[in-house]
């Protein structure tokens, strides 16, 4: 499995994570402003993926208390191996806080959970604004995923789910949504989709004075969303895939590399089958925390934010 090419923005996630879930309520806002935008050709990309054997074995050889990585692995390295930690504890969660603005008009507020517990996973997504109260769960036990749809409280510590959901073996789910739950990053994270700038902000990676790391991606718009925008497409009901102008991710990485934060920036134009598009941008925030035991809820129970 590759991991770090997905932690949700289902702002919408996103997925999305990752994720954690911008990509799952892109039409929702679409519904909102006019026209349809630009159309992106996301088949037959190139890529150069990164040999994650080989790379976690190098980490692995290393000593956190003497080694500065910065001076050791790339930026996306840093990233994938940031990734790979966390996918790998067995006992894991995140979540995400954030907004979503539709031509700087529509606020739209945004919560979602990604959870690992053993071999089972786990996502959650809340949406809320004046027009859409929209909410997504995924289940994942071995080869078959769960979806439920439900609606968010107006104070989004909870939502009401439909007590039936529909279900997909893993090449299906992957084929709609571009990743498996067991991917917390809804992003491409290689070689060639990340970009040395863009007119925000530089790929760097930089130890800091306190032993943490501050690592900066600016994604290439089309390679490094390629899996997203399927997410985005099958559950908005989107005419097309979306067309990013830019995401850029920032980093906060512990002393051993390991996830603590994640903070997203994202501008895209979606359009919904009936024609009706949007410029949308979104920001987001994602806090992951690992070896510690968070019970996978039931679809009739509420998820804790007490994280975000």
């Amino acid at each position: 499995m590759k991991v770090g090419f997905a932690l949700k923005i289902t702002l919408s996630v996103a997925f999305v994570g990752s994720a954690v879930t911008v990509g799952y309520f892109a039409g929702s806002f679409a519904h909102s402003m006019f026209g349809p935008g630009p159309e992106t050709d996301y088949s037959s990309l190139p890529d150069e993926p990164l040999d994650m054997e080989a790379l976690m074995l190098e980490y692995h050889g290393l000593d956190s208390e003497s080694t500065d990585y910065s001076d050791v692995f790339e930026p996306v390295e840093a990233a994938r191996i940031a990734f790979d930690l966390f996918s790998s504890s067995e006992n894991h969660f995140s979540q995400s806080s954030g907004e979503a603005v539709a031509l700087g008009l529509v606020h739209q507020a945004i919560h979602s959970t990604h959870i690992r517990q053993g071999n089972d996973f786990f996502e959650e997504s809340l949406s809320y604004s004046g027009m859409v109260k929209d909410a997504l769960r995924m289940y994942q036990d071995g080869d078959e995923v769960v979806q439920y749809r439900g609606v968010t409280s107006s104070d989004m510590t909870s939502a009401s789910f439909e007590k039936d959901g529909n279900l997909y073996d893993v090449d299906e789910y992957v084929d709609l949504m571009g990743r498996t739950l067991e991917n917390p990053c809804n992003y491409t994270l290689d070689y060639l989709s990340v970009l040395d700038k863009n007119e925000f902000v530089t790929t760097s990676f930089t130890k800091n004075d306190d032993d943490t790391y501050s690592l900066v991606l600016a994604l290439d718009p089309i390679l490094g969303v390629q899996g997203y925008v399927r997410q985005m497409k099958t559950i908005s009901n989107l005419a097309s895939y979306p067309s990013f102008d830019y995401v850029d991710l920032t980093f906060t990485l512990g002393e051993d590399l390991s996830l603590i934060s994640m903070n997203t920036h994202e501008s895209y134009h979606a359009t919904l089958a009936s024609g009706i598009g949007s410029a949308i941008s979104s920001t987001i925030t994602t806090n992951y925390f690992t070896d510690v035991v968070i019970q996978i809820p039931n679809v009739d129970e509420s998820v804790s934010y007490s994280a975000i």
